[in-house]
């Protein structure tokens, strides 16, 4: 058996991109031979954000380098190199750590020239005229060349190893019309994929776990369909609640093709239990539906090391995550509690308008953005964690983290996460939602009460015991008994 677990590819990543490591984890430690399939074209190199999450270049099996025979690998072509391949004279106009500017005035060239984290070339600009002409894509060596008209994409060309073209794809509007490969024509992208996977020569006994990749569902799945075992993940809240009525439900529109298809999969995995009743009750006889938590616990933490009055949040830095609303809220509760401190982990496109906030308000001596940082020896140090995600959240892999280092939570009372780990009154509070410029004032309030009630001994030991439920052990027994189709 092999698995291929296919999903869409964020730059920065986030609890469902961690929830993936520990599947592979955890089919790492069952002998399973398994894989991170990414479908898509990618514009920068994959390893370089999949070496935050701990997933090895050997693990991810990238499509475009699939077909070109040729390993996914980090970026290592360096500068010098590039600048040995230049047929003319050039000048460095600008230099940072993330990119030069280089021009060959002779020839009226511009190159942006993009820097990897480890000051390698990862891809380079090429501008005539002010206008972008070509993009170069480098590993060890040239991966693929993109070319631009009118500022769009209309055709990539694919390299071996050996620096020979593979195959390349013609776009019209960021779409794949034609692939020429193997001596042959390819029109769209259906046909491109199904190509593949006949390269990939699936067995009957493979596993396909689609996980949050309702971009490209549509156009593998007629490819697939019967030719292995197929495994759908459903994260958050699949309906609209406000829009549906008995029977009759609004599937969010990224699950919409999954459910409506659900009869091609063996099985849709969710991770809490009032998510798999609701599911059950919207599929019958459609699929099986399977309890499985995107995540899990290596070891309950001891020791109670923890700064009164600390509090973090670990979050990717985007708009749905509401961090300005946690921001604003301890600005409040600290006028009540003058010790407090407000750390916030993650990093995300929002990232400079939180920074703006900070220091708006004045807060920058007790709240700061401390970026992307492994937290496994970080939660015990701190005495709650707040989470401020208004959309309904399956699990949240940061929460389960938090508890396992005992640490009590605030949150709103949202589905489904929130309501299967904190226990309003018990291991943390759960706020109402109504609006976002209530919950500043809520969240302030409950931060308050959390500490002047003295909360913290008897919530830290309710989360450590609801944590308990979610170790490795657990969670693996439940993928064994998926896997050998016996749950």
């Amino acid at each position: 058996m092999r698995v291929f677990n296919i999903k869409r590819f964020f730059i920065h990543p986030s609890g469902l991109d961690f929830a993936q490591k520990h599947r592979m984890d955890i089919l790492d430690e069952l002998s399973v031979d398994n894989y991170l399939l990414l479908p898509t074209y990618l514009f920068i190199n994959p390893v370089e954000c999949l070496g935050l999450q701990g997933i090895a270049s050997q693990k991810v099996l990238y499509v475009y380098d699939y077909l070109s025979d040729r390993p996914t690998l980090p970026c290592s072509f360096s500068v010098e190199d590039f600048f040995a391949s230049l047929a003319d004279d050039f000048l460095i106009k600008e230099k940072t750590d993330d990119y030069l500017i280089v021009e060959l005035q002779e020839l009226g060239l511009i190159y942006r020239v993009w820097l990897a984290q480890n000051g390698t070339v990862t891809r380079v600009n090429t501008y005539l005229n002010n206008q972008l002409e070509t993009t170069a894509h480098y590993d060890a060596s040239l991966n693929n060349m993109e070319y631009f008209h009118d500022g769009k994409v209309i055709r990539r060309v694919f390299f071996y190893d050996n620096q020979e073209v593979s195959f390349m794809q013609f776009y019209e509007d960021g779409q794949i019309t034609q692939t020429h490969i193997d001596g042959k024509v390819l029109l769209g992208q259906t046909a491109f994929y199904r190509y593949f996977f006949e390269k990939l020569e699936l067995a009957t006994s493979d596993l396909l776990i689609f996980d949050n990749a309702f971009d490209t569902l549509p156009l593998i799945l007629p490819c697939v369909a019967g030719k292995a075992r197929l495994f759908g993940v459903v994260h958050d809240g699949h309906h609209l609640k406000k829009q549906s009525e008995g029977k009759d439900i609004v599937v969010r529109s990224f699950y919409e093709y999954l459910l409506q298809n659900a009869r091609h999969f063996e099985k849709i995995i969710v991770s809490t239990k009032s998510q798999k009743e609701l599911l059950e009750k919207h599929l019958v006889g459609k699929s099986q539906v399977c309890r499985i938590p995107v995540g899990f616990i290596e070891e309950i933490e001891e020791e109670e090391v923890y700064v009164p009055y600390t509090i973090l949040t670990a979050s990717r830095l985007a708009r749905e995550r509401n961090i300005d609303v946690l921001i604003k809220a301890v600005a409040i509760a600290q006028k009540s509690l003058p010790k407090l401190r407000f750390d916030i982990y993650g990093m995300g496109g929002q990232k400079e308008k939180l920074q703006e906030l900070i220091n708006s308000l004045d807060v920058g001596d007790f709240i700061t953005l401390k970026g992307f940082q492994k937290l496994d020896k970080t939660y015990s140090k701190y005495s709650l964690y707040l989470s401020s995600r208004t959309s309904e959240e399956a699990f949240g892999l940061s929460l389960l983290e938090a508890m396992s280092h005992s640490l009590p939570i605030i949150a709103l009372d949202i589905e489904y996460g929130n309501k299967e780990f904190v226990i309003h009154g018990e291991n943390g509070l759960l706020i109402e939602h109504t609006s976002l410029e209530e919950a500043v004032e809520k969240f302030a309030a409950a931060i308050v009460d959390f500490y002047q009630k003295d909360m913290g001994k008897s919530a830290r030991y309710k989360s450590k015991e609801i944590a308990q439920g979610y170790t490795k052990e657990k969670v693996k027994r439940k993928w064994e008994q998926v896997l050998e189709n016996k749950a």
